[in-house]
């Protein structure tokens, strides 16, 4: 029997790590599908997985008119332009979709307020494309108005979550919604998309109109995974599409300074279709939440400095607890703001943390089990305007007569 001798031993291994979706943007799409059950959210990961779960078209007839499905090419752009995980949550089959708007509308509004939304912290993104089948029937601003303001109360409700509109694909279509939700609740928690996108999908030998909610949540998603949710999602091309459904010149109304701010979708010669615009629904003109990135910064950093406080619960609530709690915060914070997701030469320009008595809180607030932590940001805005100032000097040729 050989003894153990001390010393170091090596071994090698190849570990895979697997790649983990960034929880800041996990966008859900509702609306109707062909199979599944009505108000059970599914992950899915692909396109060819949401086909099996949710799209199995029993002839070639059916699936050409399922093909007309705005869920359906939503999900489709939506993967096609680098989109991962994500949730579907069917608000009925298209067997049981009304013919009208009111029995489309409750049937999205009870899938916006289903336990199985409501219940699951990962969503992030509301997108809830099918909105656009009330457009094809007479009556329907308000029910559309109505969808969006239960988008925004569950965004407001979600800590960290965030509501992508669509609106109706015709300019007078959209002009007419638009010039009712400046009296929106929680407006800064969602930003409207138009004009809608033809892409490069075939339909009854056309090309495809879709709303452009998928192909923003893909982008949200991609910019966030690449650059941070600080960034905004925007001047960034879309893939598969070929152009918008209309020009700036021919949607100016949607864009009137008289109702609420849409972002607008354009294409550029030799850069392809981009979306150009990145602020929030809300006409509040000295409002911080102008921007989108910087409504969705305040969220996912109240959701992560919400899950570094969770120890604290029945722990002491003493200055030893404090100072751990403060230490955890602002480490995080800081490397935050190493990565460029706040202003700042220093950290203490960056963000401030306050946390104890006589700083967040008072001996009431103590003696009642409260423990208050208070932190103060300095959001980054974007540059949205720029001014380029060209000044051309001439020199004037002088001449040098000699003395004679």
């Amino acid at each position: 029997m050989s003894r153990p001798m001390p010393g170091v031993n090596i071994s090698n291994e190849v570990v895979t790590r697997a790649s983990s979706q960034d929880a800041s943007a996990v966008p859900v799409f509702i609306g109707y599908t062909l199979c599944g059950v009505a108000g059970q959210m599914l992950a899915v990961s692909s396109w060819e997985e949401f086909l099996s779960i949710f799209w199995n078209p029993p002839s070639a007839e059916d699936h050409k008119l399922l093909e007309s499905s705005a869920l359906y090419q939503s999900l489709r752009l939506y993967f096609d332009n680098g989109g991962g995980e994500c949730y579907v949550l069917p608000a009925a089959l298209l067997t049981e979709v009304g013919a009208d708007t009111t029995a489309i509308a409750a049937s999205l509004l009870a899938a916006l307020t289903s336990s199985a939304l409501t219940e699951d912290d990962s969503v992030t993104l509301l997108c809830v494309p099918d909105i656009v089948r009330l457009a094809e029937y007479e009556g329907f601003e308000a029910p559309w108005r109505e969808v969006w303001q239960t988008m925004l109360a569950v965004s407001r409700a979600r800590t960290g979550c965030f509501a992508l509109l669509d609106l109706p694909s015709l300019p007078t279509d959209a002009v007419t919604v638009l010039d009712g939700t400046e009296r929106l609740v929680n407006a800064e928690f969602g930003a409207a998309y138009w004009p809608h996108l033809e892409c490069t999908y075939l339909l009854n030998d056309k090309r495809a109109v879709v709303p452009p909610s998928g192909a923003v949540a893909a982008l949200v998603q991609r910019t966030d995974r690449e650059r941070g949710v600080w960034k905004a999602p925007a001047n960034e091309a879309l893939l598969q599409v070929i152009k918008p459904q209309y020009t700036l010149r021919e949607g100016d109304a949607v864009f009137s300074t008289d109702i609420p701010p849409v972002n607008l979708i354009r294409s550029f010669p030799g850069r392809g279709v981009r979306v150009w615009g990145c602020q929030t629904l809300t006409t509040l003109p000295t409002t911080p939440w102008r921007y989108l990135q910087v409504r969705r910064l305040l969220g996912y950093v109240e959701s992560r400095l919400w899950a570094l406080a969770r120890f604290c619960v029945f722990e002491p609530n003493n200055e030893i607890t404090w100072l751990k709690l403060k230490s955890l915060c602002r480490s995080w914070l800081r490397s935050l703001w190493l990565d460029g997701a706040l202003y700042g030469a220093s950290e203490d320009e960056a963000f401030r943390l306050y946390v104890g008595v006589g700083e967040s809180m008072t001996e009431g607030d103590q003696r009642a089990g409260q423990l208050i932590l208070r932190v103060e940001l300095s959001a980054l805005y974007p540059a949205e305007f720029i001014d380029l100032t060209l000044r051309l000097t001439t020199m004037e040729a002088s001449t040098h007569k000699e003395l004679a």
